[in-house]
């Protein structure tokens, strides 16, 4: 079954009362990885591609993605020498699973992609809370992501809960997929980077060109782990050098 995170209601903080992000201090050092279909021969980082697209022989350096596919499957790819699976679906539907896996393949081996999107916030008019007046009631007490379905379907299930739940069981690798709106995406992330650290790595959804901002996602969110499509780079100025004294 899957786990749901109920939507507990507090007061509503719409997206221009939330603090504005502020760069990292001291941002961590880079990996960036590389879709396997775009990278080249010899990519200089980890490679991450989507079950199915001409595996090559040799997988132990690779990252396989399973956007549907669940335990069979996974076991299967383990035994042709995967270097780490990432299950999407199917860790919704039995959140169990990762636990088995890890037991199984060990953590370094076994991850979670979670596609994301912003949550949608509904208003409704409130008729019991005072005789006299009519308010308008949001569905949702804070801004917040949601883990989706490979194929963009709602879940409702929270991701920053999501994440803390899989990472519980065992998952050694957590990949976030998901578009930049406006700050708040930097605020949401900086919260996940603060719990997950390095085991986060984060990926454009479906943006392509530099409004993605990857390097912003460095500054202002503290992300250390990318996986980027060919030709998005990420450009990191140098620390200044100190003044002597």
């Amino acid at each position: 079954m899957t786990e749901i995170s109920p939507n507990a209601l507090s007061p509503v903080i719409a997206s221009s009362q939330l603090p504005a992000a502020v760069a990292v201090d001291t941002p961590p050092s880079l990996v960036v990885g590389r879709w396997g279909k775009d990278a080249d021969e010899a990519p200089a980082g980890p490679v991450f591609l989507y079950d199915g697209e001409d595996l090559p022989e040799d997988l132990s350096q690779l990252n396989i993605l399973l956007p549907t596919a669940g335990e069979a499957r996974a076991a299967e790819l383990m035994q042709l020498g995967a270097g780490r699976v990432l299950f999407a679906d199917a860790a919704l539907l039995d959140s169990e699973l990762v636990r088995r896996m890890t037991q199984s393949f060990g953590s370094e081996r076994i991850g979670v992609w979670l596609p994301l999107r912003r949550k949608a916030v509904s208003w409704s008019l409130d008729r019991v809370c005072n005789a006299d007046f009519r308010c308008l009631t949001p569905s949702l007490g804070e801004a917040g992501w949601e883990v989706t379905r490979a194929d963009g379907t709602a879940t409702g299930t929270d991701a920053a809960w999501w994440l803390e739940k899989m990472r519980e069981r065992g998952a050694g690798l957590l990949l976030v997929s998901v578009d930049f709106q406006d700050e708040t995406d930097h605020n949401l992330c900086s919260t996940l980077v603060e719990k997950q650290g390095n085991l986060l790595w984060l990926a454009p959804r479906s943006q392509q060109g530099p409004d993605w901002g990857a390097e912003d996602w460095h500054r202002f969110a503290g992300v250390s782990r990318f996986v980027l499509p060919q030709g998005m780079d990420i450009a990191v100025e140098p620390p200044a050098e100190e003044l002597p004294a």
